[in-house]
């Protein structure tokens, strides 16, 4: 049920093919399982990402204060009133300076680092190390503090109950 391909170096690679007759089938399955696996990622994306932004952008057309539950439709009096502001447009500067310098050299100085660890190196696993424990200090740190509030003798928790 497989073909063989010849590769340019010359060993034969084993191609995967569908069995005649089952294409239809295993394309139907193949995309009820992929919108299976993709379905909690679109979920999260609608609820978490873009009606929250389409509420934003609807409530950016309003006077609201985020405070009262009255708001009147204003239109585009808030565009205008950051775009006439001498600050906006300083700040819109600033983030997009710190957008072109910053973001491309934290990519740069990640990849170089990344390479450089990757590299047969005798200090390498101690720099890996020196790396990765500041991730496991928080997890640590949280672990000491729960062990300690629910400790049987002199824990917090044995104190309020």
């Amino acid at each position: 049920m497989a073909s063989s391909t010849q590769h340019k170096v010359g060993h034969v690679l084993q191609a995967a093919s569908i069995p005649k007759g089952q294409g239809r089938r295993w394309s139907r399955y193949s995309s009820r399982t992929f919108y299976l696996f993709v379905s909690p990622w679109i979920i999260g994306f609608f609820l978490l990402t873009l009606i929250p932004l389409l509420y934003a952008l609807g409530l950016s057309f309003t006077d609201w204060d985020g405070l009262s539950p009255h708001w009147h439709i204003i239109g585009l009096t808030n565009y205008i009133n950051i775009f006439q502001d001498s600050e906006a447009w300083g700040s819109l500067f600033r983030t997009l300076l710190y957008a072109v310098i910053a973001v491309p050299l934290s990519i740069a100085g990640g990849l170089g680092l990344a390479v450089m660890l990757n590299q047969r190196l005798k200090a390498a696993g101690f720099f890996r190390t020196v790396f990765y424990v500041p991730s496991l200090v928080p997890i640590v740190a949280t672990a000491i503090m729960w062990k300690l509030i629910f400790d049987r003798d002199a824990g917090a928790l044995n104190a309020v109950l």
